[in-house]
């Protein structure tokens, strides 16, 4: 009994320290995403317009996006640019999720 009681002591002393720092990292790192057209409507150029701040999660939600235009604006409108916000999570020591808003 003891030691669960010395347990749970220090379980309640921690606590408050986990939830402060939950509280501090805040929402995952957010980025701009543009594809522009040409004046045929197709792709001319796919670049970050707002950093996440991580050059390898810039980089998969510029694959990201690349892979999946297509799917998301099958007619794409001539001399447009398209705008997409990405938020990136990892996933593990490998992973990135990317999703569009």
């Amino acid at each position: 009994m003891r030691i669960f009681t010395e347990w749970l002591r220090r379980a309640a002393s921690i606590l408050p320290l986990a939830v402060f720092l939950a509280s501090c990292m805040g929402p995952p790192p957010t980025g701009k995403v543009m594809v522009t057209t040409n004046g045929a409507g197709q792709v001319q150029s796919i670049v970050v317009s707002k950093s996440t701040g991580d050059p390898k999660a810039d980089k998969r939600a510029l694959l990201f996006v690349k892979n999946t235009f297509a799917q998301r604006v099958p007619h794409p409108r001539a001399r447009h640019r398209y705008v997409y916000p990405v938020a990136i999570a990892t996933t593990g020591q490998y992973g990135l999720r990317v999703s569009l808003f």
